[in-house]
This record gives C-alpha cells, sequence and structure tokens, in this order.
C-alpha cells in the first residue's frame, strides 16, 4: 500500500498494491502524458486567443512503468509523482518508494486509478542563475565545498575582514555586508570602511562570502555569511599593529565570530592582547603566515591561538612563496585564486597566504553554523586532510566537507570580567615645550589604544593646537604645563585618565 502526499488538497489517496515499494520518472514522457491529456481535453485547440473554460481532461496513461523507473538505483529513495484531474484544476501529490522494483510497481498502481492523467518520477530542479567563473575556482573543490555546503553555508555567522576595506557595492557582494569600522581615521583616513581602494580586503571578502547563484561571478565558500569590513590598511595595503588590534577589538564587540586578518609582520607585544579577548568572547581568529618562504614567525599568525594559514597550490603542493614553521597550524588553497576585487576589473586572480586565509576563515563560518557553541579552531585542524606536507604546514590542508560533518554542538562560551587580565595603559609625551614652539601629542598609549583627547589646566602656560590632523601642545611661558590624558578602555587595557606634565622653557 502506498499512501500518496498531496501539495495541493488537505487530503490523502492510498493506493493498494500488495508489494508496492519505490521508483523514478523519465521527463520526457512524464510532459507528453500530461499534454497529451490536456489536449484530449473540450475545446484545446490551438487557434483560440484564449484558454478555454477549464474542463477535467481524459487520458489513459499508458507509458511502460519500467521504462519511467528505468533510472531509480536499487536502494535509492525517489518520489513518484500523481497527477490528478479535479473539476477545479489538477491535484499533483507524490509517493514516497525506495528502489527500482517499488517505484515500478507504484506507478502501475496509480495509473490504474480514475482520475489520474499523468505519472512519472520526480526530478530535482533549480534556477538557472549560475557562477560563470565556478570551473575556475579550483580551490573549493580541493576543501569539498560542494559536500559542506548540503549541512551548512554559513547562514547567520559574521566574518570580520580587517583589510584594506570591502567594496560594498561589488555585485557579488551586493547584501553580503553588515556595517563595519574604520581604525584608521586618527591618521587622516575618513573613507568609508565599504570601500576598498587597494583592493585586497574585497578580493579576500569575495574568496569567504561571494553570493552564490547568482548568475554572475564566483561563489564564496560560505556563501551565505556576512562580512564585517574593518579597514586597517591603507591603498597600497600597508598599515599599523595597533590598526589592527583596534579593529579586532571593535569587530569581537560587535557580533563578528570569525576575524580574517590576510596580513601580518613582525612580533608586537600588545597583538596577543586582541586575540586574548577575541578568544575569550568565543571568537575565531584566523591569519595568514606571510609570504617569505621562510620559516620565520610572523604575527598575529604565530599568536597561540590564532590558526595560522600557510599556501598550497591547485596540485596540493606547499606554495613556494608560503612561510612554515612549527606555528603554523594549517594550509589551504591560495595560489592562482580568483575572487571579486573593485571595478572595473570586478575579477582577479591573486596568489598568497592571503588568500589561503580567507578559506580557513570561511570554513569556520561553516562549522560555527553547523554547530553554534563549536570550536572551530579544533574542528578544522582535527579534521585537515594530510596531503604530506610535514610538520611545517600544521594538521594539513583545510576539508570543509570534514570539518562539518564532525563538527558537534556545544555549548556557548560566557566569559566574565576576570576572564581576561585587566592591564593599566600609558602614555609618552615630550618632557619640556619652548615658549612660541609646539611638540606633537601621542594619537595613542603605548599599547596601540587611540587616544580620546586631551586637556590642560594650565591655559596662561600651555595650550592645546592641532596642526595636520595632530595634537600638540604650545608653550606659552615658562613654567610647568599640566595635562590631562584619556583613552578607552580596549581588550584587556583598562580605560586611562591620568595628568601628566612638562615644563615650558
Amino acid at each position: 500500500m502506498f499512501e500518496i502526499r498531496s501539495a495541493r488538497l488537505n487530503s490523502r489517496l492510498v493506493i493498494t498494491d500488495n508489494d508496492c515499494v519505490g521508483w523514478r520518472l523519465v521527463s520526457v514522457g512524464f510532459v507528453s502524458v500530461l499534454t497529451a491529456a490536456l489536449l484530449t481535453a473540450p475545446g484545446a485547440g490551438a487557434g483560440e486567443p484564449e484558454p478555454a473554460e477549464w474542463r477535467e481532461p481524459t487520458a489513459t496513461v499508458t507509458e511502460d512503468p519500467e521504462v519511467l523507473a528505468e533510472d531509480v538505483g536499487r536502494s535509492e529513495k525517489s518520489d513518484v509523482v500523481v497527477v490528478t484531474a479535479a473539476a477545479d484544476g489538477l491535484d499533483v501529490a507524490t509517493v514516497p518508494v525506495t528502489g527500482q522494483a517499488a517505484a515500478e510497481q507504484a506507478i502501475a498502481a496509480a495509473q490504474e486509478q480514475p482520475g489520474v492523467v499523468a505519472v512519472g518520477m520526480d526530478q530535482p530542479v533549480h534556477a538557472f542563475g549560475s557562477d560563470p567563473l565556478r570551473p575556475e575556482q579550483w580551490a573549493l573543490d580541493m576543501v569539498h565545498a560542494d559536500t559542506a555546503w548540503t549541512t551548512s553555508r554559513g547562514a547567520g555567522v559574521v566574518v570580520a575582514v580587517i583589510d584594506s576595506g570591502v567594496d560594498g557595492s561589488h555585485p557579488d557582494l551586493i547584501g553580503a555586508l553588515v556595517p563595519g569600522f574604520n581604525a584608521r581615521t586618527d591618521r587622516g583616513d575618513t573613507s568609508s570602511p565599504d570601500t576598498d581602494p587597494d583592493g585586497h580586503g574585497t578580493h579576500v571578502a569575495g574568496t569567504i562570502a561571494a553570493r552564490q547563484g547568482n548568475g554572475i561571478g564566483i561563489a564564496g565558500l560560505a556563501p551565505d555569511s556576512q562580512i564585517m569590513p574593518v579597514k586597517a590598511l591603507d591603498a597600497q595595503g600597508e598599515g599599523y599593529m595597533s590598526d589592527v588590534v583596534e579593529g579586532m577589538t571593535w569587530a569581537v564587540d560587535h557580533g563578528a565570530g570569525v576575524i580574517n586578518l590576510s596580513l601580518g609582520g613582525p612580533d608586537a607585544d600588545f597583538a596577543s592582547s586582541a586575540v586574548t579577548y577575541a578568544r575569550s568572547k568565543g571568537v575565531t581568529v584566523v591569519a595568514a603566515a606571510g609570504n617569505d618562504g621562510t620559516t620565520t614567525p610572523m604575527y598575529p599568525a604565530a599568536v597561540p591561538g590564532v590558526l595560522g594559514v600557510a599556501a598550497v597550490d591547485a596540485n596540493g603542493n606547499a606554495a613556494s612563496y608560503s612561510n612554515r614553521g612549527s606555528w603554523v597550524d594549517i594550509a589551504a588553497p591560495g595560489s592562482r585564486i580568483i575572487s571579486t576585487v573593485p571595478a572595473p576589473e570586478n575579477y582577479a586572480s591573486y596568489s598568497g597566504t592571503s588568500m589561503a586565509t580567507p578559506h580557513v576563515s570561511a570554513v569556520a563560518a561553516l562549522v560555527r553554523a553547523a554547530a553554534p557553541g563549536s570550536d572551530p579552531v579544533s574542528v578544522i585542524t582535527s579534521t585537515a586532510t594530510d596531503m604530506g606536507l610535514g610538520p611545517d604546514y600544521g594538521a594539513g590542508v583545510v576539508d570543509a566537507a570534514a570539518a562539518v560533518a564532525a563538527a558537534r554542538p556545544g555549548p556557548t562560551p560566557t566569559p566574565t570580567p576576570t576572564s581576561v587580565p585587566v592591564q593599566t595603559q600609558s602614555v609618552k609625551v615630550p618632557s619640556s615645550v619652548r615658549v612660541g614652539r609646539t611638540k606633537a601629542l601621542p594619537r595613542r598609549t603605548a599599547q596601540g589604544v587611540s587616544i580620546s583627547g586631551w586637556r590642560t589646566s594650565t591655559y596662561s602656560r600651555c595650550g592645546l593646537v592641532r596642526r595636520a590632523g595632530k595634537a600638540r601642545v604650545l608653550g606659552k611661558r615658562r613654567g610647568t604645563c599640566k595635562l590631562r590624558v584619556t583613552a578607552p578602555a580596549s581588550g584587556n587595557y583598562a580605560a586611562l585618565n591620568t595628568r601628566l606634565t612638562l615644563r615650558v622653557t
């Protein structure tokens, strides 16, 4: 006995047959039967300018069940479609079956039912929108993206791209961006974070979250995730670690689940503080190993708790330019990666660990979406593919499908204020300034946090002025100049509010 599921009627049609179980459809046969049925309806003439009044079609359904079910596998689960004429239209119902024999039986049984005008196997359909450059995205195949997407596409996860900005007007990124932050404003850069004069950040963002199936360009590895653009690099792709730390802190405080750092430099003690803060809030931090072809650690990639990423080529070989070492955690596709860039090019192929890093960030987004509360760092490293790269390339090459399959929901971390050590901030000022002269005051604390403001209570001896976007102290007459400086709390640094003195000579 088969039970037919009807999407149109709130009723059931039961087909009885001794051993009925499973089946499938040849679409040409299905369409021809339905067409023949409709054409036999009274008043259905090709020359009529408008459709005739609906009349129930009558037809004898005679297709060979064996032919209709020939594509069904021995143990394949599928649905037989049964189209029945009704007084007000057609009722389309489905019969779940397993295997070819069951499909043939279900088809034969349905053909005997009164009012049935078409029977066949259900077939998958898809929108004709596609990503024309998808065939060039070899990296998606290497990490088994198509399999991963059956479980997770990164929906609901925000990936902060701390870089040169992200072009929010790019057609493949429309709808992908959330509000961002410019950490360079105190350097005179007032541009929006969703603009990208360099193109590097846009390339990274596309690798992560370019919209899939929109008929243009590429598909991101986490195509339903969202990008938070954080500008820390200038139009030449250069910047300062202090801006990176400030950007990381802002991203954590504004909902990022993953932070992508396709950048790096020599060790900076204060960079680890931002990583500690991010990890305390359950945020995954991913960083590029660098392109010098050496084993010299690069930061933040070498900071404990960060997923440091090396690069491989399309053959799975270590990229010659990629840094490596015991401080690297994982490898990912990084050579000749095609992704989004600002107009007029729109798409370009880049190579580097900067390109490998967003593949790992995207997999982290897939894992977080599939299993909220899980730890993407341990999941990604434990499911990587060993391609014989050796220990200097971490656990191996990232595998999106394996990571998503292994992800298990875990408790969302609830950090307490004591989970992050609070450190004091300090600032250095000139020891003296001459009468009639000015000296520049720091724009940041020694820990890299932007200073909120400078004030003075000794106006007769000194004053504060701004030149070229910088705060300066002006000597007025000899004596002691008192200044007060403030800076906000950031990461694991306490707010700064202190008084300083210098001499006016």
